[in-house]
Order: C-alpha cells, then structure tokens, then sequence
C-alpha cells in the first residue's frame, strides 16, 4: 500500500533500539517459534549462517543457545543493531561478521549452509529478487529459514489509517517460493495483542519502530478521530485490539535450478 523508503524505516528502528525488546512481544514469539521449528529439521547445517534483520538480537541469541555456529553473518537495516547482537550472543559463535545495510544492496557471503530470517521480509519490496540472491548463496545442502508478518497484520490501523505495508498471504508466498526452493514447511498463525486504549496501540508502534511504513501527519483532531473511530469498531471487553498475522517456512534449496 506504500512505498518503503529504506531511509525512514531505519531512522524509525535506530530510535527503538532501547524500547524494542519490552515492545516487540509478538516478534519475539514469532523467532522463538522459528527456533524450536529448527528441531524438526536435523539435517540443516550451521558451519555458515546469515541472520537477516537481527535488530537488537533476540532471535540471534536463540539461534546461537540451541546450535553450534562456526561462522555468523549479522545483517540489518541499522547497523548499529548489528552491533547489538554481536555482542549479546558474545563467544557463542567462533567468528562473528556485522554487515550493516538494506539487504537487497548489501554483498552476503556464499557457500551459506542457512538464510534465517524473523518479521523482516514483509520491509522487502522485491522479495523474488532477493529470493535468487539467497538461492545462489546458499550451498547445495542449503536452507532458507524465516518468518514474515503477512495480509491481516495491523489490519486495524491500516483499515483506519489506510497506510500499511503491501502484504503476502501463504498463496503468495509459497508462489514465489517454488521457483527455487522446496516447501518443506508453511504455517500461518494469527496474534492478537490488547492495550487499554488506542493510544496505547500508538506507543506500541513507536516502540518497536515500525512507524516507517507509512507518512501519517498527527494533528490534535485526527488524534481524537482516531481513538474514537478505533474504540467504536473494534474495542471489546478487554481493551482495543492490534493484529498480527505471521508465516513461518521451512525451504530447501533446489539442486540444478540457476535463475
């Protein structure tokens, strides 16, 4: 529904480096989930790992806790949050790289053994091209492992607002998908958070950075409009609420398949 300005989504996510963690409960739940799918699949290999949008590093430390990694590369948008996670999983891993940067532009490493991702894909506008950047890095045993936020999610503030990032549904996903991978996994889950009141729901999206999604100008009154028309169409005994909608994939690399 917007366009993304790379720009304006980091200077959102640098301002919620030190709120993310208390605020992010939903994509700490979704990384978790990720890493206990991890169990299911012995036969991926951790010499070579990319983690994509490690933001402040709770996945990351989860990552490195339940597996022997010898070489980790850290990406994110911001790259002070690189920073971060390198140092919170410490002498987890033998060797730690930081590459700071948009995803789509930044030079990964090959001979990758997984791509592993968490609520980061949904800021990607040309996912299929990143898919075959991810396909060529990957060696031939290689996995892509990742969850994104997908249509459904913050369907009341979009529905509100009418701002919002242009969501995939499993259909569409999993489309994109098999031109170069096999689907070894693909669940949807719905997540439903609730504050007190629609101020609240603000607060929350500030603390977790997510702001860049879209230009909204605040004025007192469309404030007040907000908090009115959110309360009347959605509030229910426990509050107001805020959905979430994720997918998390399980995919191997298909042998023989050069895009």
């Amino acid at each position: 529904m917007n366009t993304i300005d790379p720009q304006k989504v980091s200077d959102h996510f640098k301002r919620s480096i030190g709120t993310y963690d208390d605020g992010a409960v939903v994509q700490k739940n979704v990384g978790s989930n990720l890493i206990g799918l991890l169990d299911n699949f012995p036969q991926i290999y951790y010499d070579r790992v990319l983690e994509i949008g490690c933001c402040t590093g709770s996945m990351t430390e989860m990552l490195c806790r339940n597996n022997m990694i010898k070489q980790l590369w850290l990406n994110d948008l911001v790259a002070e949050c690189t920073e971060v996670a390198a140092e919170r999983i410490g002498s987890h891993v033998v060797q730690t790289h930081c590459l700071g940067g948009e995803i789509s532009t930044t030079a990964i490493p090959d001979n990758l053994d997984l791509v592993i991702s968490a609520s980061t894909f949904q800021w990607i506008e040309d996912l299929p091209r990143c898919f075959d950047t991810f396909y060529k890095s990957l060696n031939d045993r290689g996995y892509l492992v990742f969850s994104l936020f997908a249509k459904g999610t913050m369907q009341q503030v979009r529905e509100l607002l009418g701002i919002g990032l242009s969501y995939l549904d499993a259909i569409e996903l999993a489309n994109i998908l098999k031109r170069n991978f096999v689907i070894e996994h693909i669940k949807t889950t719905p997540h439903t958070l609730h504050f007190k009141n629609p101020r609240e729901v603000l607060r929350h999206i500030q603390k977790t950075g997510v702001g860049g999604a879209g230009d909204f100008c605040w004025t007192p009154t469309r404030l007040r409009k907000f908090e009115s028309d959110y309360i009347h169409k959605f509030g229910d005994g426990q509050g107001v609420p805020l959905d979430y909608v994720s997918i998390s994939v399980i995919a191997k690399k298909k042998q023989g398949n050069y895009p």
